[in-house]
């Protein structure tokens, strides 16, 4: 009998080793995204993102660690197509479903363990509230309900994301949660990016009466690019640790590539003005004997650039002209700016409303105002620029609380998604739930000492992992 007891839980230890091997290594985020790229192309994308959400509450039960959900929360908000949109579509509201549960998890189990709630939670909450009461006096409660997709993106999913991860993110000390976070991330993006390349052989070669499969949920290709600009200081930062760089270098590639087809002119020029910064980062601190496949890879990539530029010059004129065209258009911002500036003259203090623009059929984009600073002057006033002016502080206090290299990496993301977001919605978008998850994580890790050296997972560290099972 003791033997037969023994041989069990021997056999459940080993099955309790594996399963954390695996939950914690690279496998488990690429068949995440395989699992979903199987759905898109079906045209099952809601089966898909069904069976991830079922996966994440199942991590949550068993385990008491956020960590496993990073892959699948990075997957998750590709279901949602647009925040204006967000008002009549409920499936995208899933995105929130893990995290919620994780907070009901937190206060059951733990009723009497204080939760904690750092500056970065309070900018939130008051982003909350000053959305709800944007628009007060003048806004009516169908301006409010048809704005109810930028309070749940800019305020509720970002605090409970934040709050979730920052106090239940409990991954064992042999994991890089750096890597980790990273991986899944990049490979959620090249996710992102092979729809959009699907997307364009699909409306190349199927004619133009045929819509998109209902699975491509990323088709507001403005979305690729924010991911893209995120993605490529921290596929750097993985290739600095990585043993074969010619896959990451590649993927590099693959980015630069998908960012120009992406055709948000703002985002790629952004991105090829930081590329200096990022390739010096990159040469600085990779191991010298991966130092000539950089300046190799890096020159090829200067002379394709230089090739593909000759060629537009001197055969396809017309189409580098209307591109050089588009990216130094406005393409009616001054127009939605100055309207945005009257809304807030009109109200200064609560602004007209989170839903009044789209609401009342202005004259421009879904309500978009092509900038988070107009966006929350015109829609909140004062009162919700303030919390936003604290959150903007309080992510780059977190990224450079200590230096590392992963917050020199995640800094050079930041203020290109930064950048970005002073000429477009960057704020009122589901890509603010990268930048959210991002931060927090870099915080996390910066503040259990990880040893960033480390690969994501070492030889030893099956037998070393902690049994997160058994608590």
């Amino acid at each position: 009998m003791l033997n037969s007891r023994s041989r069990l839980n021997c056999t459940l230890e080993k099955l309790k080793s594996k399963s954390e091997s695996f939950i914690y290594g690279n496998l488990f985020p690429v068949i995440l995204c395989l699992f979903a790229l199987s759905f898109f192309i079906a045209d099952l994308s809601m089966i898909g993102f069904g069976g991830l959400i079922l996966i994440g509450c199942f991590v949550l039960i068993v385990y008491d660690d956020m960590t496993p959900t990073i892959p699948i929360l990075f997957i998750i908000p590709m279901t949602m197509r647009d925040t204006s949109i967000l008002w009549y579509e409920i499936y995208p509201y899933f995105i929130i479903l893990p995290a919620g549960i994780a907070l009901i998890i937190n206060f059951v189990r733990f009723p009497f363990k204080k939760p904690k709630f750092d500056k970065l939670c309070w900018c939130f909450v008051a982003i909350i509230l000053t959305s709800i009461t944007g628009g007060l006096f003048t806004s009516t409660f169908a301006d409010f309900y048809k704005g109810i997709g930028f309070l749940l993106l800019s305020g509720v999913c970002a605090l409970a994301i934040h709050f979730v991860y920052g106090n239940k993110t409990k991954c064992p000390s042999k994991i890089n949660l750096a890597n980790y976070l990273c991986y899944s991330f990049v490979l959620s993006t090249i996710l992102a990016c092979t729809q959009l390349v699907y997307a364009l052989i699909y409306n190349k070669f199927v004619p133009s009466t045929f819509s998109l499969p209902g699975g491509f949920c990323w088709a507001n290709t403005n979305h690729i690019a924010n991911l893209i600009i995120i993605a490529i200081p921290l596929l750097c930062y993985i290739m600095i640790n990585s043993k074969n760089i010619i896959p990451s270098l590649i993927t590099l590639a693959f980015l630069y590539v998908c960012l120009f087809f992406s055709k948000s002119e703002a985002c790629f020029f952004i991105a090829l003005g930081f590329t200096p910064l990022i390739m010096y980062n990159l040469i600085k601190h990779s191991p010298k004997n991966n130092l000539k496949l950089i300046f190799s890879f890096i020159s090829i990539c200067i002379f394709a650039f230089i090739l593909v530029v000759t060629f537009y010059a001197l055969f396809k004129r017309e189409d580098l002209i209307k591109f050089l065209n588009n990216a130094t258009s406005d393409s009616g911002r001054q127009k939605i700016y100055l309207f945005g500036l009257e809304l807030f003259l009109r109200n200064p203090i609560f602004g007209s409303g989170i839903g009044y623009a789209i609401n009342n059929e202005l004259d421009f984009y879904s309500g978009y105002f092509h900038s988070t600073i107009v966006q929350v002057l015109a829609t909140t006033g004062i009162i919700g620029f303030i919390p936003y002016v604290f959150l903007y502080i309080h992510r780059i206090k977190k990224i450079n609380k200590n230096r590392t290299l992963l917050g020199s990496y995640a800094l050079i993301s930041f203020i290109m998604y930064s950048m970005y977001a002073i000429i477009d919605n960057g704020d009122f978008n589901v890509v603010l739930i990268y930048i959210t998850l991002i931060i927090t994580i870099i915080d996390i890790a910066n503040k259990k000492g990880n040893d960033f050296s480390l690969p994501l997972t070492s030889i030893n560290s099956t037998t070393k992992l902690s049994n997160q099972f058994c608590k």
